[in-house]
């Protein structure tokens, strides 16, 4: 494979900047799993690792989709009792920073994600998915569609 030619300030297409590689270190915090079918969770993971290729393959231009990486990520996240730092979702989302935190701000505005202070450092948050971002994300899962029905 090729690796992809030069963008702008000669950073390959899908290089991370030193900023985002040292947000790639953005802590999880563990808390008590929550309750997803075995197969939603894989159908997610499988979901998850299926973007990142296709903007491999095709390029971000194409295929970016912030706020769907972002829920996929936190629905995987909540399944292995994990919630996310802000900075990794932003990371997770496969989108720039600011792209990233716009779609933080909105999953929150619509009542799909909430934030939450880490009471040990309160320059950090956490995102975890709502009780109505749980579900809408395991109907999505559950389709028939999703399973190649």
């Amino acid at each position: 494979m090729s690796e992809d030619p030069p963008q702008k300030g000669g950073r390959r297409r899908g290089a991370a900047s030193p900023s985002r590689r040292a947000m790639s270190a953005a802590p999880h915090r563990a808390v008590h799993p929550l309750p997803a079918s075995d197969e939603a969770l894989a159908q997610a993971r499988w979901i998850y690792a299926l973007n990142a290729r296709r903007m491999e393959i095709l390029g971000a231009e194409l295929c970016v989709d912030p706020a769907w990486n972002m829920l996929l990520d936190l629905f995987i996240s909540a399944g292995q009792g994990r919630e996310l730092s802000v900075s990794a979702a932003c990371i997770g989302s496969l989108a720039s920073y600011s792209t990233a935190m716009r779609y933080v701000n909105l999953l929150v505005d619509v009542g799909l994600v909430e934030r939450k202070p880490d009471a040990s450092d309160r320059r950090r948050s956490y995102l975890s998915l709502t009780d109505s971002g749980r579900a809408a994300m395991a109907k999505l899962l559950a389709c028939p569609a999703a399973h190649g029905s």
